[in-house]
């Protein structure tokens, strides 16, 4: 009678370990990084703080970012940044909607991959994943949007351990890379967004502070309804010729 042959159990092993390394391979090296007090993040090892010269050469018509890191080769960048105005209360499905419309009105052409609310680490996210044509330039994004005060005590509050000025603006985490290597950064794209910490308290105060504007800004309910009526009014006009 012909016996049957089962694999080797350590052979099984070895395959898994081996599919396992395979899988691990497609993510860089990480370490934690420190972008302001109070804000932390795992970024690839070779990731590079961009300088001021580099930022101003790559990304003119940008308001300095509070960080920015990149590739060794510059073409792969991440970045926080902190929005001018100020957001009232803590809506981030409203939050989500108006940086949507932002997203696509700042493109000739914008295919999302992830368009969701997320909560990482306890925080909630607006996420946005797409690739975006621009001036004939694609490239693979990466966006995460979150307000700085957690809950709407915290928002709210005009005294205790959040600073007023800063509780309230939209912290923007960004990455970008060419379109064509998208498929080799999105898991690395997607650890460091989902390794996102955020000390409410410690960031308020180590993030510089945003000069407010004299003039009142609109409410978001209002800001979105503009949006809405500019994208109606753009449809009717293209409608027209």
């Amino acid at each position: 009678m012909r016996k049957t042959a089962y694999p080797n159990l350590s052979s099984i092993l070895c395959i898994g370990l081996f599919a396992f390394f395979l899988l691990c391979s497609d993510v860089p090296k990480m370490h934690n990084v420190t972008l302001v007090d109070g804000i932390n993040i795992l970024l690839p090892k070779d990731f590079l703080p961009m300088s001021d010269d580099d930022i101003g050469q790559r990304y003119p018509s940008t308001k300095k970012p509070v960080s920015f890191y990149t590739s060794l080769d510059r073409t792969v960048d991440f970045g926080l940044n902190i929005s001018k105005s100020r957001w009232s209360g803590v809506d981030i499905d409203l939050l989500h909607k108006i940086y949507k419309s932002t997203i696509v009105e700042s493109y000739e052409k914008v295919t999302f991959t992830k368009d969701t609310v997320e909560y990482v680490n306890g925080r909630p996210y607006a996420v946005f994943e797409f690739i975006s044509t621009f001036d004939q330039t694609t490239k693979y994004q990466y966006f995460q949007f979150t307000i700085l005060a957690q809950t709407k005590v915290e928002a709210l509050q005009e005294s205790g351990d959040l600073i007023p000025s800063n509780a309230n603006h939209i912290l923007i985490f960004n990455f970008t890379a060419p379109s064509g290597e998208a498929a080799q950064w999105k898991p690395v794209a997607d650890k460091i967004m989902k390794s996102i910490r955020i000390n409410a308290n410690r960031a308020s105060r180590s993030i510089p502070s945003i000069a407010q504007p004299e003039v009142r800004g609109l409410s978001p309910k209002t800001v979105l309804e503009q949006l809405n009526k500019n994208k109606t009014q753009k449809k009717n006009a293209n409608g027209s010729k």
